[in-house]
């Protein structure tokens, strides 16, 4: 719960571009004082510099291209989908605003033959987003989800131990921004993962779409110190088993 809390007030202030502009500035003029005790004057004009970085990083990111350079570090080190066949199809819920896109493209892959079976992950959302599977013609008989995980790691844990041990081979379904944090986490559960990037609804100038940016580099290096990206055992079972749809 304090995981939560801390992630909403970190929304909240980069929702607030004041509030962000007084936190940073707060933070440079630290920086300055710092540089200002421990470097002679002929390093001040070289690493004095450093201390504006904060700012312009968050001024950067509020121009269209610096958020379209931000999203492109975290694609860059993406795989390319070639089109090979998996076990499962793996939906990640990541909110209303995001479920159109996803219920397309785990539609298309799975008419395209690309797996045999499609899970859906994530509280509040893998209801909804499996009933309009249904709707738009995937077979109850290969539709299951859990709508317990609230997190990524969640999402990644959930699903290792509610599908068969036989799928060991996935096509990722996410948004851009949230893949590699995904890919990673997955493969730490001894997962085969196929990325497949599915639409935002919102254009890279939108202050949203800079929000998700920052809070998906805020976890991926939150995720990394914690270690969840190195190979782990989990869990046969669950207290909760899988929600079918049939």
């Amino acid at each position: 719960m304090q995981w939560f809390a801390i992630r909403e007030g970190f929304t909240a202030a980069l929702s607030s571009p004041g509030l962000m502009v007084a936190l940073l500035g707060l933070l440079s003029f630290s920086l300055w004082q710092v540089i200002q005790r421990k470097y002679r004057w002929r390093g001040r004009r070289i690493v004095r510099w450093v201390s504006l970085l904060p700012l312009l990083l968050y001024f950067s990111l509020l121009l269209p291209v610096g958020q379209i350079v931000a999203e492109k570090g975290l694609t860059v080190w993406l795989p390319p989908d070639k089109g090979q066949t998996a076990d499962a199809i793996v939906v990640l819920g990541r909110g209303p605003d995001l479920q159109k896109s996803r219920i397309q493209e785990a539609t298309q892959l799975w008419k395209a033959g690309r797996a045999p079976q499609i899970f859906v992950s994530g509280r509040g959302d893998a209801p909804k987003i499996s009933r309009q599977l249904r709707a738009k013609g995937i077979k109850a008989s290969a539709l299951a989800s859990e709508d317990c995980s609230r997190t990524t790691e969640e999402n990644a844990e959930f699903t290792a131990k509610l599908l068969s041990p036989e799928v060991r081979s996935i096509i990722l379904v996410t948004d851009p921004p949230h893949m590699l944090r995904s890919l990673l986490t997955f493969r730490s559960f001894g997962f085969r993962v196929i990325p497949h990037l599915s639409d935002v609804a919102y254009q890279s100038s939108d202050r949203n779409f800079a929000i998700r940016v920052v809070r998906e580099y805020a976890g991926l290096i939150a995720y990394g110190l914690k270690g969840r990206y190195f190979p782990r055992e989990t869990a046969t079972e669950m207290s909760t088993p899988a929600e079918s749809l049939s």
